[in-house]
């Protein structure tokens, strides 16, 4: 995270955020299980963001609720909301070692399905992310958004070596 302050610092970037790509296991909060007695369970692709910036780098369209307004809030796509029969305003567990983590649904983005090839996934606040999965201060990738007029080719040539080895 160290370098995503770096890469904020540089004055041909307007925005930067940082995303943390791992896994997490789901269950409801009220132990509700399926018709065969077993614990609704959901293991999504997790996406770590940071909410406030997220509107700026990318929009989702929702089936219902909205993006999250607090770091105990989470969304999910129409595979994990169903495989967990979650909605709006439900209370989810990270099952994990340690205190619980609990998370209220905040939202269900639009996501085309393609049941093969995909998981479900989830957005979380990237901070909490960091703490259930035990990678404190750590992104997988930045994204940048950087000012207008910029070249974009000459840009990545100037800072190359700036993020090389990370």
């Amino acid at each position: 995270s160290g370098l995503l302050e770096r890469i904020r610092a540089w004055p041909e970037v307007k925005h930067a955020t940082g995303r943390l790509f791992d896994s997490l296991t789901l269950v409801r909060a009220d132990g509700r299980t399926n018709n065969k007695g077993e614990l609704l369970r959901c293991t999504p692709s997790a996406v770590g963001v940071d909410f406030t910036l997220e509107p700026t780098f990318r929009q989702h369209e929702f089936v219902s609720g909205g993006m999250p307004g607090a770091s105990d809030e989470i969304v999910l796509d129409p595979a994990a909301a169903e495989e967990l029969q979650a909605q709006v305003g439900d209370v989810l567990e990270v099952q994990r070692f340690g205190e619980p983590i609990m998370l209220k649904v905040a939202g269900i983005f639009d996501r085309p399905r393609l049941p093969a090839v995909q998981r479900p996934l989830i957005e979380i606040d990237r901070t909490v992310l960091e703490d259930s999965a035990g990678h404190a201060g750590e992104l997988t990738s930045i994204v940048i958004i950087v000012r207008e007029g910029e070249n974009v080719d000459e840009f990545c040539r100037r800072h190359s070596a700036a993020v090389e080895g990370f």
